[in-house]
């Protein structure tokens, strides 16, 4: 019975890393005091080791 417990929770926990999907974070990056869009301007997310960069409108789209 104990075996088939353990079998049966790593069956959901394997569906549940299998089941995550793409997530995509995006914005603008602007300058605080005037409020121009900042071209070039970096995100980055240390843990996943994933960046973007802003275009010339200050937009960055990444996706995780």
């Amino acid at each position: 019975m104990k075996s088939l417990t353990i079998q049966i929770l790593f069956l959901f926990a394997l569906s549940a890393a299998f089941g995550q999907g793409n997530a995509t974070i995006s914005g603008y990056i602007n300058e605080e005091s005037s409020g121009e869009p900042i071209i070039d301007g970096q995100v980055f997310v240390p843990t996943l080791q994933k960046g973007a960069s802003s275009n010339q409108f200050g937009f960055y789209s990444l996706t995780l």
